[in-house]
């Protein structure tokens, strides 16, 4: 049994207006990210995530021909695989976890005190 999706989407604007807006590099500038696309078959392109160039992050593709399915599945297969990140995840990032440490130890130092350990 074959189980599918259908997802239809009605927009305000002429079929012209629509190629035009996912092909001209300018407007792809104005509603999604500043980039190199060309709109030709083989022509390989960058996004960039932030500004006008690479220094925040990118993305690259390429302009494949829709009927040749194996084609973009090898070029999906060849991809590299991504490099190893390094993640830190800071153990006392918020300020609320600083006070209750604060907190705890002036409860415990005060604690000793009183019993007369000190």
């Amino acid at each position: 049994m074959q189980k599918s999706i259908t997802i239809e989407q009605q927009y305000p604007y002429s079929p012209d207006e629509v190629w035009e807006a996912i092909t001209d590099p300018t407007q792809i500038s104005d509603w999604l990210m500043h980039g190199t696309f060309q709109p030709r078959i083989g022509a390989e392109f960058e996004f960039y995530w932030s500004g006008t160039d690479a220094s925040k992050g990118m993305t690259r593709g390429k302009v494949l021909e829709p009927a040749k399915i194996g084609e973009i599945v090898q070029s999906l297969a060849n991809l590299p695989e991504p490099l190893p990140s390094i993640r830190r995840v800071q153990l006392w990032s918020h300020p609320a976890y600083a006070g209750l440490l604060v907190f705890l130890l002036g409860v415990f130092w005060v604690g000793r005190k009183v019993i007369g350990l000190i």
